[in-house]
């Protein structure tokens, strides 16, 4: 999204002096001031972010700018040209990374356009990319869906604008959603490991049982305090920090039929009981692939198994449960009528 042209000529002669890169659109960006622009040594695209660093900074920024250039050709991570604190005014972090367009990971969200197993392979993928940030020393502290551009192939990470530091303290102006800050963000007002691992259980959660609410006011309703004009922002806020600093996010939104126990016990290791490390995680992911149904959504009433035990299966919804049929290119049969959705799971954990 365009904004006001007026700052490009601005952030070109002061910060870029003497750098090969070309701003042109300018790229609405939340907190963060963006543009799209060429990079004249590479010859590509890019992606051009300007970060206000604090007056009273004093975590190793230089370490930081030093380091995210490291990131240059690793798997699932865009590309970095050149990280560096611009020269004229030494206020800015300066990100130039390569400019990729495509879906955000939040249009695939609830199995509706990829399946179980691809949503797994996914979350793998973005472990492999993460492990290669941790590997050097930080942590990416905004790994949302937004943030990840989707192919159909794999996940690219493509804002880095919040790396920092492995125990980076929080800041008043950090741009963290309060949803994504994980339990000891709010507790201890420090970024560790495990937030980074707490974000991507929640990307997983939701790949597979559809976006979280977004909207403050959904929060602020959960509430007992009669809410007006002036206090609903901020009694939404503390409703949603109570349900991080709990645990219990992942409660505001009912799962899916689909949603088995094997599948939930590993996004509550990652959100709740948080895994030690990255590897431990995708260990557990890739046990578990083989071992749950490809699960996919139709319609809000039909679910189609992809694959289970080398066969198709249809599930449909009715007001007494679950009807669950056997399909094959000549015809479909039906199996069984099952009451709850528990029983829907265990029927095909004992196929």
């Amino acid at each position: 999204m365009s904004s006001d042209a007026s700052n490009l000529p601005m952030y070109q002669e002061f910060f870029l002096k003497e750098r090969n890169i070309k701003l042109e659109t300018e790229i609405f960006e939340g907190s963060s001031v963006a543009f799209q622009g060429y990079h004249e040594t590479f010859k590509k695209k890019v992606f051009v972010k300007f970060i206000p660093i604090p007056w009273d900074n004093d975590q190793n920024i230089e370490h930081e700018v030093e380091t995210l250039i490291k990131l240059r050709d690793k798997q699932n991570i865009v590309n970095v040209f050149d990280s560096f604190i611009d020269a004229q005014t030494g206020s800015q972090l300066v990100i130039v990374t390569e400019y990729l367009e495509g879906n955000t990971l939040d249009k695939f969200c609830g199995l509706s356009q990829i399946s179980l197993k691809q949503a797994i392979d996914i979350v793998m993928e973005l472990i492999v990319g993460v492990s290669d940030v941790h590997n050097l020393g930080l942590v990416h502290r905004d790994l949302k869906l937004e943030n990840i551009i989707y192919d159909g192939n794999k996940p690219i990470i493509v804002d880095l604008g919040s790396v920092k530091s492995i125990g980076a303290k929080v800041l008043m102006e950090d741009p963290i959603p309060y949803m994504y800050r994980s339990s000891e963000v709010f507790l201890k007002g420090i970024y560790s490991i495990q937030s980074d691992i707490y974000q991507i259980g929640l990307i997983l959660f939701q790949l597979v049982n559809g976006s979280l609410p977004t909207d403050i006011e959904y929060y602020a309703e959960l509430s007992k305090v009669k809410l007006d004009l002036e206090n609903t922002y901020q009694e939404g806020i503390k409703q949603l920090k109570k349900l991080v600093a709990k645990d219990q996010l992942i409660n505001v939104i009912p799962p899916l039929p689909i949603y088995c126990s094997k599948i939930n016990r590993v996004i509550i290791n990652a959100i709740k009981l948080r895994y030690k490390t990255l590897d431990s995680f995708y260990k557990d992911l890739s046990k578990i692939k083989s071992e749950v149904p490809d699960w996919v959504i139709q319609s809000e009433s039909e679910y189609l198994c992809k694959e289970w035990r080398r066969k198709k299966y249809r599930v449909v919804k009715n007001e007494e449960g679950y009807r669950i049929f056997n399909q094959t290119l000549i015809r479909t049969r039906e199996l069984i009528q099952v009451s709850s959705s528990s029983e829907l799971n265990k029927y095909f954990q004992n196929i």
